[in-house]
């Protein structure tokens, strides 16, 4: 024999149910709505039956995320040799032709880099190019040193001697 249940009790069943039988209904809606209608639930990030897809999407994302942290590390390698290579020539321990062909084999791995300073200086042989991006990249210590001024026209000089050496010679790189 059940026991006998009081009023509230038998109205707080009621509602229980109701709400049970309220979400189940609402389940089913969805269910029904995904399926005839999938685009607002993939919106809202509902569409449980595209999982397969978006492991493949987050595989790929994550495969991305690696490639530029690896190629990340790669430019922080140049960015660091660069400026131990601008570091020495500012301290005289490198000359310009020097650096400039340490920074064409720091460029060569990168074809953008390559591409910016070819368009900057279309006019400069490669030789020259690279001497150009080596006192470029120069200029933000150099505006940092007392001495500054002093290595900057000592690097243009140098630069000029480099171009007058060419032309002399009749010969481009």
């Amino acid at each position: 024999m059940l026991p006998r249940l009081a009023q509230w009790e038998i109205r707080l069943l009621q509602r229980l149910v109701s709400i049970r039988g309220g979400a189940a209904a609402l389940c089913l809606a969805t269910i029904l709505l995904g399926v005839s209608h999938p685009q607002p639930l993939a919106c809202a990030g509902l569409d449980f039956w595209n999982l397969p897809q978006l492991n493949r999407d987050l595989e790929i994302a994550e495969q991305a995320s690696e490639e530029m942290d690896v190629e990340s590390a790669a430019v922080q390698q140049r960015i660091t040799l660069k400026e131990r290579i601008v570091t020495e020539l500012i301290d005289g321990q490198l000359d310009l032709l020097d650096a400039a062909a340490r920074f064409r084999i720091l460029n060569a791995a990168d074809l953008r880099q390559q591409i910016q300073i070819h368009r900057r200086y279309p006019s400069l042989t490669n030789e020259e190019r690279n001497c150009r991006s080596v006192m470029d990249y120069a200029e933000c210590t150099l505006l940092r040193r007392a001495d500054g001024d002093f290595v900057r026209l000592r690097l243009e000089r140098e630069f000029q001697s480099i171009r007058a050496h060419r032309a002399s010679r009749g010969g481009s790189a």
